[in-house]
């Protein structure tokens, strides 16, 4: 609401001082090239860049799922099944962070941020119950990467607080790892991987690669993140649209198909804009020219009051018009078209902030687990 209001009061102002001035056809095509192009479209491909990601990394998961559940072989593997564990606890693995509140006041009231300052991973060996009734030795290291809902919480003091996602005994899991030959204290009695005892195939991580153990299917985070840039995508592409052809769109056509005509000057008003704080004259011009089939055709266009008083734009005299063959209320004084200065400034200060929006938006609702660090608000002081 703040940014609109913003916008709206700088479009109020630059229609009262720069409706009429207009950029020479040069400059004209730098700002169209700079904010309908470069701006809007690089936000555009950004976001279709995104999208795209999102669904290659979803697509190339989906394949390591489908070629990696086979029988249980030395090498990348993608399990799932439930968590079994010994530990008293019961469990398995868990992400702890350490968060600092702090109050602060906001002109709608008491508001309250809690902010990470250290991350733990608490990470045990466990057991993964396949379906066919299988059991696994998983063992992660501090690199594993859980997936799962941050939803346990405990003070530790009266700012600090420890939040906490972890997976445990009964949770069904996906893991993502490497199998490789190794010690499993159930080979040990039951007999091992190849005959051995104590030698069994379990999870670790890759090589160069942390492991990955999620609560739900490994595709779905980046499934929503494709549908997220797809939105941004649909809206960017709106806005390209818009501002080309509101702000830029008697400029993209008088630029790509306008004639030049000789015209005669007609009529010259002026009009009284009232506005909260006073108000504004603008100043037009009115002409008349004869087309190809001899029919006399009107155009107008608004001047800067020194156009509009000067000797040369009197009614009689002959002036040049920059004229679309398709409509002559699209039409411009002068030999080229251009751009005015109010529909440069507002559009780049519109796509500016839908820019920003769109970068707040892509950090702030990131999950917990694709942050380097978690900062959580809320309304109220905590307590």
């Amino acid at each position: 609401m703040q940014t609109a209001s913003v916008s709206s009061s700088l479009l109020s102002l630059l229609a009262q001082h720069a409706s009429f001035s207009r950029f020479d056809y040069d400059q004209s095509w730098v700002g169209v090239a700079i904010v309908g192009f470069l701006l809007l479209g690089g936000l555009f491909f950004t976001a279709v860049f995104g999208e795209w990601r999102a669904r290659r990394r979803a697509a190339a998961l989906r394949q390591a799922i489908e070629g990696k559940t086979g029988p249980l072989a030395p090498g990348e593997c993608v399990l799932r099944g439930t968590i079994e564990t010994d530990d008293p606890d019961g469990r398995a693995v868990a992400v702890e962070l350490l968060q600092v509140g702090q109050n602060y006041q906001t002109k709608n009231g008491p508001a309250h941020t809690w902010t990470e300052t250290a991350r733990r991973v608490d990470a045990r060996a466990f057991y993964l119950r396949l379906e066919d009734g299988r059991a696994v030795r998983v063992e992660p290291d501090q690199r594993v990467f859980v997936v799962d809902a941050l939803d346990g919480a405990r003070r530790v003091e009266f700012n600090q607080r420890v939040r906490t996602a972890e997976v445990r005994k009964g949770d069904q899991v996906y893991v993502i790892g490497s199998l490789v030959e190794g010690y499993d204290p159930r080979a040990q009695v039951d007999g091992g991987y190849r005959g051995a005892k104590g030698k069994s195939l379990v999870v670790r991580s890759s090589k160069g690669r942390a492991m990955l153990v999620s609560t739900e299917a490994p595709t779905e985070r980046h499934v929503r993140r494709e549908g997220f840039h797809g939105n941004w995508a649909l809206l960017t592409a709106l806005a390209f649209v818009l501002i080309n052809g509101i702000a830029f769109g008697s400029f993209h056509i008088l630029a790509w198909t306008g004639t030049n005509v000789e015209a005669t000057v007609v009529e010259r008003t002026q009009q009284y804009h009232r506005t909260k704080n006073g108000g504004y004259y603008s100043y037009h011009l009115r002409a008349q020219y004869e087309n190809v089939s001899g029919h006399r055709v009107s155009v107008t266009d608004e001047v800067s009051r020194t156009a509009f008083t000067a000797d040369e734009t009197e009614p009689g005299r002959r002036v040049m018009f920059t004229v679309s063959p398709a409509s002559s209320r699209i039409a411009q004084i002068g030999s080229k078209p251009g751009v005015t200065v109010a529909s440069v400034l507002v559009s780049g200060l519109l796509s500016l902030i839908l820019a920003t929006i769109y970068y707040a938006t892509v950090r702030g609702t990131r999950p917990w687990y694709d942050r380097k660090k978690v900062v959580e608000h809320g309304s109220g002081a905590f307590v």
